[in-house]
């Protein structure tokens, strides 16, 4: 019979079973039998900003806490929780659901949700590829996520990103099928794990960031690390990082102002 008194007990069933785990299984075999299992499954972030005043209290397991946190909804007055998701590649199908804390950072909630969601997979059955920005990219989380495929894109806060990009020229690298575009494949130990990255450059990002910086020019282009574009003899461009970094802006004349010098190799798309 169907009342409130059931629907409760169902309710208080689901959350001793876990809500995330549950919802888990029943979409894996959704999308099992619809014939959607992806190789690749995108891990996302969304946040929900709440109105009221949400008063602390002693935090309780399992219990989320409505805060303050980073502000995608741009509102910063509001309180927001946090919801973690793991979908399916192209249908974007969620198989993985979880309510997280609204100040949660994606750089510490990420390789948890990832790792929870391959804990839970059955034995024998692959493990996707995980796609995700580059929070995902540390040294913590790439040793927690050892046995892990993962594919994401390496922030520029990696010195080795600056290398690079200093030392790459876009005419040494391969013509990719998709015109207008180049790549390099390198191979990497960062934080002592084994990865293969590949650079891409874009001939479309290049013009974009030539355009940006089309006269007038102070001889400081905006971006790319506040790149000098102009050599001593305001004749020659400065062709790599460590060459713009080295010349004084001082040393620009005003006739270097309309020029635009910026090397392809440094605007890696």
């Amino acid at each position: 019979m169907l009342n409130d008194d059931s629907l409760g007990r169902a309710l208080d069933a689901l959350w001793a079973a876990g809500l995330t785990q549950v919802f888990a299984h029943v979409a894996a075999q959704a999308l099992e039998h619809f014939g959607l299992l992806s190789r690749f499954v995108p891990v996302d972030t969304s946040s929900f900003h709440v109105h009221g005043a949400y008063e602390g209290h002693p935090q309780k397991e399992g219990v989320i806490r409505i805060t303050h946190g980073y502000l995608r909804d741009h509102r910063p007055d509001l309180k927001q929780v946090v919801v973690g998701l793991l979908t399916t590649y192209r249908t974007a199908l969620p198989v993985w659901i979880q309510a997280l804390d609204g100040h949660a950072a994606d750089v510490k909630s990420i390789p948890q949700r990832v790792q929870a969601y391959v804990d839970q997979l059955r034995a024998g059955e692959d493990t996707p590829y995980i796609v995700a920005d580059s929070a995902l990219y540390s040294e913590e989380n790439l040793h927690i996520l050892s046995t892990v495929k993962w594919i994401t894109r390496v922030p520029e806060r990696i010195a080795r990103v600056w290398e690079v990009k200093a030392a790459m020229a876009a005419a040494e690298m391969r013509p990719s099928p998709l015109e207008g575009y180049r790549y390099t494949e390198l191979g990497s130990l960062y934080g002592g794990v084994r990865q293969r990255w590949l650079v891409v450059y874009s001939q479309a990002a290049y013009e974009r960031v030539r355009r940006a910086i089309a006269p007038p020019l102070e001889c400081v282009g905006a971006g790319l690390g506040a790149i000098r574009l102009c050599g001593p003899a305001c004749s020659e461009p400065l062709t790599t990082f460590s060459e713009t970094q080295a010349f004084p802006q001082s040393a620009c004349r005003p006739e270097c102002r309309s020029r635009s010098n910026l090397h392809p190799s440094l605007a890696n798309g």
